[in-house]
Order: structure tokens, then C-alpha cells, then sequence
């Protein structure tokens, strides 16, 4: 969550006149009671609260009538350079703008809360059955927690750091801080000691910078996925994003190859850990030919049930500028969609 005021995150709703509010009961009397559902109430979308309706996932509040939900109107702001970082709610998820193109954030539906865009660039995951008091935040399990007003009540808005960011307590709220270039990217520096991410520790005796821990890879690995989509077609490959030292999830189509990318900054070895041995097919150039030092090393160690396959190759940054791009294919063998997690790191 970026560094906004969190007391301007608030919603508003329309309040209905006692009449509608009526008519809505009346409705509800007359329902065929062999329904499954009460299909008065919020249009059987939802629960009224305090005369407002609380609606489902894919529903929203009539514009005319608070006490019915009508069905979202899906609509995306474009994203651009100059709405790098901008979120919205698509499918219970969090999405958000990368330079040109959008990344999956928090599975707020998965996680058992539901997706709420705070303003025009902020959304967050929102749970519905806590109670706070508007403008409270902390941290608690790297996971950044801010009490925001929803129809006079306060109820957590909450973002996890995931494995490559660290929660913040700033002045007037928690926000997900990523790493620059200080802790060797794994992890944020306060007066000159690291304080290191899940799965990194400091190097040696130097606690000014974090390497990744050899007993923490089931923890790094393990960590809350990022959900993206694998694409189809190796022509559209710029379409699926992997950030490196992040845990990626993607849904394999059956019985076709399915792709994504990675960036790569520097020549240097890399390494792609899979919880599926059958998975990773290969990792291709920008000119659809394998790269020929690709080859599957077999389980990790310290975790070979979580990580029962991993790959190393040597890449280069052959570009004029960096950073280049990778292309992972996935395997076509599966005879039914696959679940696959995995995750792409450089030594």
C-alpha cells in the first residue's frame, strides 16, 4: 500500500428513505419460498446492515437504491508509466500497474476477505468481521494492517508483504516496503543493520547485507504466492511477468505449452525451483531457440518434498540495455490443467 493518508480511505454510500427500505420487506413477503435464497434482500446478492447492503463478490450497490446489488460493471484504468504502482479490484484479486502492463496481487477471496479499492489507485483486501478504530495500523506477521471507515465502522484493510517486501510502520500508517539496492536487495537497512526477509540472513558477520539462507529456501519458496497467467503462445510471452525471488503460481492449460517470462539484469547462473518435477520444459531465448546450458538438477536438499525439481543455466544480459527477458516454457503433457508453483532466482 503506498504512503497515502489512510483517514481519506473511506467509502461512502447513499442512504435510502424508510419507504424504500419498506418496499424492500414487503418484496421479501412475497418471495416464492422455494427459493434458495431470499431474493428481496440486496436482489439475493448480498446482506443488508444498518439499512445498506453488504453485496457478494461481482456485485455492487445500486447507485439508486443502497439496499439492492446490482452486477459490477468490470472497467480498468489503463495502465501506463504514469500509473506505475496504481491497484484496482479484478475477480477478488488485487491488480496492479507495472510500468505497462498489470501483475496479480493479494487473492483477497482465496484469503477469506473481500477486495475493496480504497481511492482511484489504492486497493486493498478488506475483512469485514474485524473491528478497529479508523486509523489504527501495525504489522503482525509481516502483513500490514489499516483500520479504514466502511459505512461508519472500522474493519482491517490488509495487505501481505509477501516474501520480497518487509511491513512498515510509518508516522500515520503500515505500508509493504520494498528493498533497493541496500541489504543486497533482501532486505531493509536500519542504522546500518539489515533487517533481512523470510528466508535470508546475514552474510557471515556482516550485518549489512542479507543472503538467502540455505535452511530458509522452503520458507522463501513456500511463501504467499503471486498468481499470474501463463500465456499460450510464445509470440505473447511479454504478457506473463515471474519477479525473480518471488513464489509464482500459475494454472498449466492441458495439453498445450504455456509461457512466461523473467528479466534478467546481469550475466550471471540462475536457477528455477518447481513443486511439479513434469513442469518446466525449458528456458527459451528472445528468438524462440533453448538455451542449451539449461539442465534439471533434481531435488533440493533441504526440502525435497516442497521443491522436488529445480533447473540451473548460465544467461546473459545480451541486450544494449538491462534488462533482457527469459522465456520459461512450460510443459504441454498434462492431460488436465495443472497447479504449478515456482520460483526463479540468480546465484
Amino acid at each position: 500500500m503506498k504512503n497515502e493518508t489512510i483517514k481519506n480511505k473511506n467509502y461512502t454510500r447513499a442512504v435510502v428513505p424508510v419507504i424504500a427500505l419498506f418496499a424492500v420487506f414487503v418484496t421479501a413477503g412475497s418471495c416464492d419460498e422455494d427459493h434458495d435464497h431470499d431474493e428481496g434482500e440486496c436482489s439475493g446478492h448480498g446482506h443488508l446492515h444498518d439499512g445498506v447492503c453488504h453485496c457478494d463478490n461481482g456485485f455492487t450497490n445500486d447507485p439508486n437504491d443502497a439496499t439492492q446489488c446490482v452486477p459490477v460493471q468490470e472497467e480498468s484504468f489503463e495502465c501506463t508509466t504514469e500509473r506505475e504502482g496504481w491497484e484496482q479490484c479484478v475477480d477478488g484479486k488485487v491488480q496492479f500497474c507495472h510500468i505497462d502492463h498489470f501483475h496479480w496481487g493479494a487473492d483477497c477471496a482465496t484469503l477469506g476477505y473481500e477486495c475493496v479499492e480504497l481511492t482511484e489507485s489504492t486497493a486493498a483486501c478488506l475483512d469485514e468481521n474485524s473491528t478497529c478504530v479508523v486509523g489504527e495500523f501495525k504489522c503482525e506477521t509481516n502483513t500490514a494492517y489499516n483500520c479504514v471507515d466502511e459505512d461508519g465502522h472500522g474493519h482491517w484493510a490488509i495487505e501481505p508483504c509477501g516474501t520480497a517486501a518487509y511491513c512498515h510502520e510509518e508516522a500515520t500508517e503500515a505500508h509493504c516496503e520494498s528493498a533497493g539496492g541496500e541489504c543486497g536487495g533482501h532486505g531493509l537497512l536500519h542504522e546500518g543493520v539489515c533487517e533481512c526477509f523470510a528466508g535470508y540472513a546475514h552474510d557471515a558477520a556482516d550485518t549489512s547485507t542479507c543472503v538467502i539462507d540455505p535452511a530458509g529456501m522452503c520458507t522463501v519458496f513456500g511463501g504467499t504466492p503471486h498468481q499470474e497467467t501463463v500465456v499460450t503462445s510464445f509470440a505473447e510471452f511479454e504478457n506473463a511477468h515471474a519477479e525473480l525471488y518471488e513464489p509464482i503460481q500459475v494454472t498449466l492449460p492441458a495439453t498445450t505449452s504455456g509461457y512466461i517470462h523473467f528479466d534478467v539484469t546481469h550475466d550471471d547462473e540462475y536457477v528455477i525451483f518447481a513443486d511439479n518435477p513434469a513442469a518446466v520444459e525449458a528456458v527459451m531465448h528472445r528468438n524462440q531457440t533453448d538455451v542449451v546450458s539449461f539442465q534439471a538438477v533434481g531435488a533440493v536438499g533441504a526440502c525435497a518434498t516442497e521443491i522436488p525439481q529445480h533447473y540451473h543455466m548460465d544467461l546473459v544480459m545480451d541486450g544494449e540495455t538491462p534488462p533482457v527477458e527469459y522465456v520459461i516454457r512450460f510443459s504441454n503433457q498434462f492431460a488436465t490443467a495443472t497447479t504449478v508453483r515456482f520460483m526463479v532466482v540468480d546465484k
